[in-house]
Order: C-alpha cells, then sequence, then structure tokens
C-alpha cells in the first residue's frame, strides 16, 4: 500500500494527528482483505477519526494506492 501524507496527518478535533503508528495498527487488523476493500476501510477509518464525513473538506489531499498479488500453482 501507498499512500499520501495526507492519510497520516488528517486531524481529530483535539488536533490529533492519526499517524503512522495508528494507519500501521489499522493495516494490521485489515490484513485479510484485498486491494479494493482494504482501500474503502482506510479512507473510512481516516473519515471516522477525523469526525468527519468521507465528503468534507480536507486540509490535504489524500491519495491511497493498494495491489494484491496471486501465488502462482
Amino acid at each position: 500500500m501507498l499512500y499520501t501524507d495526507g492519510v497520516v496527518e488528517t486531524k481529530n478535533a483535539a488536533q490529533e494527528e492519526f499517524g503512522t503508528g495508528r494507519f500501521r495498527n489499522f493495516l494490521e487488523i485489515q490484513a485479510n482483505l484485498v486491494a479494493e476493500p482494504l482501500i474503502t476501510a482506510s479512507l473510512a477509518e481516516v473519515s471516522r477519526w477525523s469526525g468527519r464525513g468521507e465528503a468534507a473538506v480536507r486540509e490535504d489531499d489524500i491519495t491511497v494506492v493498494a495491489m494484491g498479488f496471486a501465488r502462482g500453482n
């Protein structure tokens, strides 16, 4: 997964950043998800953390890219 700083620098009402550690913990819990649901869940978690809806104006841009790999036989 690749992401821009807008993900980890998103702030909540207390002006606390989401942070790299919190995002890493979230991703570890979601380890069973494939790329598209992982992106959706990540953006939803950042929105939940910030206390703003997903359509809200952001302080910074957010880009998330995830890739999945299939195991060969």
